[in-house]
């Protein structure tokens, strides 16, 4: 989901990194209160492993305003 704001500083340096063209901001797909959590890594199948690109995934959580998670 695109944020409200498609510009976006990058930066003037003379790196050789090249220019891919326009920058995309992106938003969360949520709102409120959220945390994140570490995944059993060494269970599988989970985070932490090679299969369907899981080993660069993130989960996030819901709280309430104490910050405990729901249940």
């Amino acid at each position: 989901m695109p944020s409200q704001n498609p510009q976006s500083p990058r930066s003037n340096s003379n790196s050789n990194v090249p220019d891919n063209g326009p920058v995309v901001d992106l938003a969360y797909p949520f709102t409120g209160r959220w945390l994140v959590q570490n995944s059993p890594a060494n269970r599988v199948p989970s985070h932490g492993t090679e299969a369907f690109a899981t080993s660069y995934a993130i989960d996030v959580v819901p709280v309430d305003e104490s910050g405990v998670p729901p249940g």
